[in-house]
């Protein structure tokens, strides 16, 4: 950019192999652009209005001025030789034009190179530059650190602000195309690394830049891109944590926007031995492989729906495991289970990890200070260890026989093994033919008939079989298990362990604003000390959280019992109540008060459509309210 008719278009296309029009007079109207691609690094070539014309007046130079400062990475300003002893108004110019927008981590940052034009010999250059460094300075002891250049443009990694001074030689001599190439390697100097990364930040900018210009909104640009990148990470939170990506029909990845890049997602091997659990033991002589290939995160979906258990809500990785390490074959059926929950929570600990870089990443050059980040941060782990804890086993005794419950850890309703519920093993008494030994006739994992003898038995008559005394109560086998002919005066009954029939003591509990009565029956034995609360499996309070949903975090399930209990879960809150300044008024629960700052909300870019004869285009629509 620069004054008009100093050749800028000329240089341009020189420069960089653009064809922008070039006349002695005014032929460039706005700003013009071009695209140029020298190696791995696409140029964008943008040839400015001459500042300082009839058409424009102040403030729109200023205008243009500024922009040119925002989104450069190397600003190449044209000046007279002989005008350039009259630019104390441009200077003052861009001086009033960096008061008007905040710099941002990319913005503001470009390397600023004055070119004065028609310089013919080496003493005039010294005497042109000592003339610009005497105003510079004199506006730099004038405004001090807030000085436009300082402002507008870049400083070096020590603190010195980058700009230059080219006496340039005659136009079109040998030693003027001799500068250009000077310049050109400046341009690609490895050591300046360009500002932006990719171009959707730095179409972002552009936008946010023209809804300033065409608003007069002066907010910081800062806030502004805060706002829409929070905004959009609101929008994608939900989507990204089921589905590990930002679009699952379009299968768009995990979108680093400050890197111009995704958030890794491949396959994993993965040792079968690292799921064991040691205190529960499983024989891995029946897994079909040593180790196996986790899938893609992407490739699944976590969904947190409550009508649905978590057999149906992983129906993927349950197949998956069972395939390799089949039920019916573990030697332990917990030790089977801690390995499929461990299964589970590698897959999930796995998509975490993926979130976190995603949102770590995108809020990374954002205000860390800021509430909204505060919050979505807050959020975010709150939201992960939902879904880490919608993820993890039960793992309690099935209501109905010893194997595990396989739905999620505090699932509702009774426990169950999403099984059949039937002893797998073999009959233990002798048969006349081995080879047609029946299975066991009782519940999975029940406690053996004759501990001395006899762990199985089948529907033949090998016990007395008549209907236990404890029929009626939880865990009980039904048929007798004690031998054909025992004394009569002994009651009936089987092997099992018979729990009492009440129901958990945690009924008509108030939890905001709604009664909690625990589903479960009691775990204790029948008969047992009456001075015991009935206390079911279950380990945790399952209360909600006073300050939000989330359960509460204490171990004991009887929490709510206690005397005056305090529901909290373990994430940290904020404060509800009002501010305690007197001068203040704003409710912090009030979506839209009273009094507050004004402010120009600009909103996500929406994809829009735009069809003619020529064919149909997409572009982005900017919008402010």
């Amino acid at each position: 950019m620069g004054l008009q008719s100093t050749g800028k278009s000329y240089t341009l296309n020189h420069l960089t192999g653009t064809h922008f029009e070039g006349s002695a007079k005014r032929c460039t109207e706005g700003i013009w652009m071009a695209l140029s691609i020298w190696g791995n690094v696409l140029y964008v070539v943008m040839d400015f209005e001459g500042l300082g014309s009839g058409e424009r007046n102040d403030e729109e130079d200023m205008y243009l001025s500024v922009f040119n400062a925002a989104v450069s990475n190397l600003i190449l300003f044209k000046t007279n030789f002989s005008l350039g002893r009259n630019l104390s108004t441009m200077f003052k110019m861009f001086q009033n034009g960096s008061n008007l927008i905040t710099r941002t981590h990319a913005m503001f940052n470009s390397y600023l190179v004055i070119h004065i034009n028609d310089v013919p010999d080496e003493k005039s250059e010294e005497q042109v530059v000592s003339e610009y460094e005497e105003k510079l300075q004199e506006i730099i002891e004038t405004d001090g650190e807030k000085n436009f250049l300082r402002k507008l443009f870049g400083t070096s990694s020590d603190g010195e602000m980058l700009f230059n001074i080219e006496p340039w030689p005659m136009f079109n001599t040998p030693q003027y195309h001799e500068r250009l190439a000077v310049l050109l390697n400046v341009l690609h100097d490895e050591s300046n690394p360009p500002v932006y990364r990719n171009s959707i930040n730095w179409r972002m900018d552009l936008k946010h830049l023209l809804i300033q210009f065409a608003t007069k909104d002066w907010i910081s640009i800062s806030l502004k891109q805060l706002k829409i990148r929070m905004d959009n990470l609101n929008n994608l939170k939900a989507i990204a944590i089921e589905f590990g990506t930002q679009d699952p029909e379009q299968k768009q990845y995990l979108y680093l926007y400050d890197e111009d890049a995704a958030v890794a997602d491949e396959t994993v091997q993965w040792e079968i031995s690292k799921l064991q659990d040691a205190r529960f033991p499983v024989d891995l002589t029946c897994v079909s492989a040593t180790d196996v290939q986790l899938r893609p995160d992407s490739s699944l979906r976590f969904s947190e729906k409550k009508d649905e258990c978590l057999e149906t809500r992983a129906k993927v990785l349950f197949d998956q495991f069972t395939e390799i390490i089949p039920r019916t074959k573990a030697s332990s059926d917990r030790g089977w289970g801690l390995m499929l929950k461990n299964w589970i929570l590698c897959h999930v600990e796995r998509r975490i990890a993926r979130l976190e870089i995603f949102v770590e990443k995108n809020l990374e050059k954002l205000s860390q200070s800021d509430q909204r980040v505060v919050s979505f941060r807050h959020d975010f782990r709150r939201d992960c260890d939902s879904l880490l804890q919608s993820f993890t086993l039960c793992l309690e005794k099935c209501s109905v026989c010893g194997l595990v419950c396989i739905d999620s850890l505090r699932h509702d309703g009774s426990h169950s093994c999403g099984t059949d519920h039937k002893c797998r093993h073999m009959c233990d008494f002798p048969h006349a033919n081995p080879e047609e030994t029946p299975t066991c006739r009782l519940l999975a994992e029940h406690a053996p008939v004759d501990p001395n003898q006899f762990t199985h038995i089948c529907e033949d008559n090998h016990t007395c079989s008549a209907t236990c005394k404890y029929a009626s109560y939880r865990g009980c086998q039904i048929k007798c298990t004690l031998s054909i002919k025992h004394d009569e005066s002994i009651p009936h009954s089987c092997s099992a362990k018979h729990f009492c029939d009440k129901l958990c003591a945690i009924q008509n509990v108030k939890n905001g604003g709604k009664t909690y009565n625990c589903p479960d029956p009691c775990s204790l034995e029948l008969n047992h000390d009456t001075s015991l609360p009935h206390k079911c499996t279950e380990t945790k309070c399952p209360l909600a959280c006073e300050m939000c949903k989330q359960k509460c975090a204490s171990e004991d399930h009887l929490h709510a019992l206690h005397e005056n209990p305090t529901h909290l879960c373990s994430n940290s809150h904020q404060c509800t109540k009002l501010c305690d300044r007197k001068d203040c008024k704003i409710d912090p629960q009030d979506p839209e008060p009273e009094e507050g700052i004004c402010e120009i909300e600009v909103e996500p870019p929406r994809l829009r459509y735009f069809e003619n004869e020529h064919g149909k285009k997409s572009y982005e629509l900017a919008s402010y309210r």
